[in-house]
């Protein structure tokens, strides 16, 4: 299982709540296949993945945080922004 997730942001829509994007585990080995590491990977995967308006500008978009960093609590979850994992 993927260590890492993509915790983002869409700044065209700056009152939706955090979204969470996980790499598959099949995508992650095939990387590391190709000699990357999980991290290089996940980064690879929100460069694909996310829009391209998440890396324009000067303001972080994203973050790539360790699974434990995510809350299992799903209390508030819609309330849930990028400074609360980082």
């Amino acid at each position: 299982m993927a260590r890492y997730r993509i915790a983002w942001e869409d700044p065209a829509e700056p009152e939706a709540p955090l979204k969470i994007t996980a790499p598959s585990d099949r995508w992650l080995m095939e990387r590391k296949r190709d000699g990357m590491t999980e991290e290089q990977a996940t980064m690879l995967c929100a460069q694909i993945t996310l829009p391209q308006r998440c890396f324009e500008g000067n303001k972080t978009h994203f973050v790539i945080v360790p699974v434990e960093a995510i809350p299992t609590d799903r209390t508030n979850r819609n309330a849930w922004r990028l400074g609360d994992l980082t």
